[in-house]
Formats: structure tokens, sequence, C-alpha cells
């Protein structure tokens, strides 16, 4: 379902003449309805992990505490899908992410953890302990790309009136 399909079938219901266009178009009404449209693939966004928003991001293991930003192993990254974060290389689970009292805990206590730990700060992955360099990290996370091109590339707004959602028509409607 287009951006204009959309409008074009919300327009009459609040008693608004159809428009042909919406990107770009000056009637506020039409641009209440363009906003109203982002907003609603937002909030879906945040309500539930689509499958249609799941994607899987990799990165390589460097022997430091900060192992990169967040964004250089997925760009379009919203929220993490819990337990997914996986050393390959090693086979184990990676706990996390964890939050500012658990991390501070964690960097206070002198016993050494068999099990593995992150957290993201300052869009920092941050591990500890501190992987060996060469391991392949993988995790499953939802995508802030709630809206496609007519081309398929995601994207965060619509840009186009032949945008579209990446979600259900029925649940758009």
């Amino acid at each position: 379902m287009t951006l204009l399909s959309i409008v074009q079938r919300a327009a009459p219901e609040i008693g608004i003449p159809v428009p042909s266009t919406v990107i770009g178009n000056t009637n506020e009404s039409v641009k209440q309805l363009r906003y109203m449209a982002e907003a609603i693939g937002f909030e879906l966004m945040q309500e539930y992990n689509w499958q249609v928003l799941t994607k899987e991001a990799s990165f390589t293991s460097v022997a430091t505490e900060s192992q990169g930003s967040l964004s250089s192993a997925a760009s379009d990254f919203h929220r993490f899908i819990n337990q997914t974060m996986y050393d390959r290389t090693r086979t184990w689970e990676m706990m996390g992410p964890l939050n500012a009292q658990q991390w501070q805990y964690l960097k206070g206590t002198t016993a050494q953890s068999v099990q593995n730990f992150f957290r993201i700060r300052g869009n920092l992955i941050l591990m500890n302990p501190v992987p060996p360099a060469g391991n392949t990290i993988k995790f499953e996370y939802i995508s802030n790309q709630w809206s496609e091109t007519s081309a398929g590339a995601g994207q965060t707004t619509f840009a186009a009136d032949t945008d579209e959602f990446k979600f259900d028509d029925e649940v758009v409607r």
C-alpha cells in the first residue's frame, strides 16, 4: 500500500478532497495525513519484533573492550532482539545488553567470569571479558527502516508518493 493510496483512502473519511499527490503537497490536511502515516510507521516499528524488520548483523572482534560503533555493524539499528548475540567462532552467547548498573557491577568485581557480556554506550559495543581478535560476532535486531521505496530500498520516512510501509496492508489500515 503506497503512501498516496493510504492518504487517498483516508481523505474522504475526514472530509477533505482526495489529493493527487502527497509529497510536496502544500495542503495542511494532506501534510497532516502524511505525518500521521509516518507516526504510525514509527509506532508499529517500536511495538513488536516484526519479522519484516528483523535483520542480522555481523562484525569481527578486536582484542579491546570497545568493539567499535553499533552503527558500523548495523546502520539501520533500532533495537536488539534479546539473546541473539553470539560469538560464532567460539559458539558462546554474549549476555546483554547490560544496563549501566549491571555493567559497573561487572567492571567492579575482581573475579573473572566465564560468561561473556556486552553493553552499548555512546553507540559503542563494549565487551567483557575482552574477546580475542578475529572472532565472528553476530546478532539479530529490529531495523528502523519501516518504509521502503518502490525499488525495495529501506528507509525511515516517506520520500515519494510511491513509497510503501513494510508492514502488511491490514496492519496499516
